[in-house]
């Protein structure tokens, strides 16, 4: 009797176990990649050309659901880009690099499910927080950038097994540097990780 019930417990707190799975589908995604970073250069402004650079990325996501997920995340951006001016001097070429966090919020699609293959597509609006710029040699004072905006980001991704590959495709809705030009940042970004 003893047996039969405790194999019977042990059979419900499985099952549960499973069924709780199923109910709360969350997990988590550490990623690392590259990004190139341009500038959409203000066309009122002064004459300005960008020249996009390549930086680095660290983060996690986190994702819940099954065939759609809802998405957030926090990254460290480490951004690139080079500014080409006409001065009086003649051309002058600058490279400006920034950190930014970034705290993405959105949703993911599963478009395709094979075996140990996921094919997934999203978008996600992206919180910019910077934390500095560095122009040329030299940190740039907090006035010429806010210190938050926002973005937009839509992207491809794959899960093969635990691993994943993203590609995704950013724009900001505001203003990333404000001096004798205004200038948004587009980007592409490249990453690999691992899903828990």
């Amino acid at each position: 009797m003893k047996i039969s019930t405790l194999s019977s417990i042990c059979f419900l707190f499985c099952w549960s176990s499973i069924q709780t799975q199923k109910i709360v589908p969350l997990s988590f995604s550490p990623k690392i990649g590259i990004n190139f970073n341009d500038f959409i250069i203000d066309d009122s402004s002064d004459p300005a050309l960008s020249l996009a650079r390549m930086g680095w990325n660290i983060g996690i996501d986190a994702n819940y659901g099954h065939r759609l997920q809802a998405q957030a995340g926090l990254h460290f951006f480490r951004l690139g880009t080079g500014i080409e001016m006409m001065k009086d001097t003649g051309i002058v070429t600058e490279r400006v690099s920034t950190s930014q966090f970034k705290i993405p919020l959105g949703v993911s699609y599963r478009v395709c499910h094979i075996d140990y293959f996921n094919l997934w597509l999203h978008s996600q609006l992206v919180i910019n927080l910077t934390t500095k710029v560095v122009n040329g040699s030299a940190e740039a004072e907090t006035r010429i950038y806010p210190r938050s905006g926002l973005g937009g980001r839509v992207g491809i991704g794959m899960d093969l097994g635990r691993f994943t590959l993203e590609v995704n495709y950013e724009g900001s809705f505001t203003e990333m540097l404000k001096q004798s030009f205004d200038a948004r940042s587009k980007l592409i970004n490249m990453s690999v990780g691992l899903r828990f």
